[in-house]
Parts: C-alpha cells; structure tokens; sequence
C-alpha cells in the first residue's frame, strides 16, 4: 500500500505542472493501515499554493496492477480562511514591527435597511524619507467575510504624490448577520518608474470589530453601531507599514 500526495492546480484556468510525493504505509499489528508519521514536503509558495488543490490518495499495488482505494481532497483557500477570518488577531504578532506611515481621511455610513456600508476615502498623506521621489499612488479595498474575499475595490491612480486626494466613494454590502465576521483591509500602493519591479505597499489599515489597533476597531464600531446615523463619520486614521 502507498500514498500518492498530488497537488495539483484547482483551476484549469491556471497551467501549472502537478507536483508528486509517493510514500508507502503498511498494517500494525492489527491488521490496519497505519499511515503514522507519514508526511511530504512540496516546495511551493504561499501565493501559488492558494492555487493549488491536495489529493491524497490510498492505492494499493502488487505485480500486476495499482488498485485505487480513496482519496481526500483538500482546497487551501478554505485553510487560508481560518487565518482569514482572525486577520487582525494574527496581526498583533506584527503590530509591533509595524510603524506610523502617514494617515488617511475615512468616512463610513451604515445602512442597515439597505444592507450596504458608504465608504469615503477622502485623501492620504504619506511619510516619506528626505529625497525619496513621489510615486503613482492608488488604493485598493478589500472586504472579506468568513475569510472569503467578496469584494475587491480601487481608487484611480494619482500621479507622482505622497498626498493623494482621492475624492472617491464606494459602496460595499454588508448584512448585519455580516458585520461581526467582517473585515476591511485598506492597502496603499506606489508603482514604481520599472514596471517589472512590481508595486510596493506604502502602509495598510484594518478596520474590523476585533483589530490590534484601537483607533482602526473603535473606528469601526462607532460607524457600524450608530443607528441614528444619517451621515458619514469622518476620522483621520492612521496609516501604519511594516518596519
């Protein structure tokens, strides 16, 4: 008897080559098929292996033939989730290596008969080394429930600033039954003068009912649970980068 570990891409969208590992299992003293400090290692990235689905396979063999016996599939975008959804729990880890990277102008209205939340990104004020050349600044919005993305947004792109003025408004669906397991992940960016070096994150906010900055979680509290609210909030929120 062996195991066949295939990871394999989820989507046939995406051409990739599938990666093996074959390892064999024998029965105890029993008479059952001990699989006990069976593992493989695949040498994949985090990115890629999103991508990627696990098929562990059970097959039997002997002279003549392979027997297939079962399999168990695993999707790595629902492990990913139970990072996910304690994202900013998980952040506080790296909250102490993070530093102030400006602020930004937020607005937030909720809607609950509506079931949507108003998002107002005002402007952005970006720390800067001396010397260091303005980029083309944009913004990107996530909001993720349960640790599923369900919404991705973005600003247009200002060119060569450190003070953006986004002037933009978005609206996102948020139910209330949604509210407690949500989360939105604010992520500024810069494109660099060489396309091909990729762009670079200039600093991040969190906005979340549990978050390791207080500022980010009261701020998203005091939107969502105001229902006499019939404007937005405004709040200059701090931007914050890995160090």
């Amino acid at each position: 008897f062996f195991v066949c570990f295939k990871l394999r891409p989820r989507d046939e969208k995406y051409k990739g080559a599938d990666k093996y590992r074959m390892v064999n299992i024998r029965r105890d003293d029993n008479g059952r098929l001990s699989g006990k400090g069976t593992h493989c290692t695949f040498d994949i990235s985090p990115k890629t292996l999103l991508r990627r689905e696990l098929r562990i396979c059970v097959k039997a063999r002997d002279k003549l033939s392979v027997d297939f016996l079962g399999e168990v599939k695993v999707d790595f975008r629902k492990m990913n989730s139970a990072y996910e959804i304690n994202y900013s729990n998980n952040l506080a880890y790296l909250y102490p290596k993070m530093r102030l990277a400006g602020t930004c102008s937020i607005g937030m209205l909720y809607q609950p008969q509506q079931g949507c939340l108003k998002l107002y990104i005002n402007s952005a004020t970006i720390n800067s080394k001396e010397g260091t050349q303005p980029g083309d600044v944009y913004m990107k919005i996530y909001h993720l429930y349960l640790g599923q993305r369900v919404q991705r947004l973005r600003t247009a792109v200002h060119s060569e600033t450190f003070q953006p003025q986004f002037d933009e408004r978005f609206t996102l669906k948020l139910a209330r039954d949604m509210i407690d397991d949500s989360c939105l992940h604010l992520k500024i960016f810069s494109k660099p003068s060489v396309p091909v070096l990729g762009d670079s994150i200039l600093g991040e906010i969190v906005l979340a009912n549990k978050t390791v900055s207080d500022e980010w979680q009261s701020f998203y509290k005091e939107t969502i649970n105001n229902q006499e609210q019939r404007k937005p909030i405004f709040r200059d929120i701090s931007v914050m980068k890995y160090k």
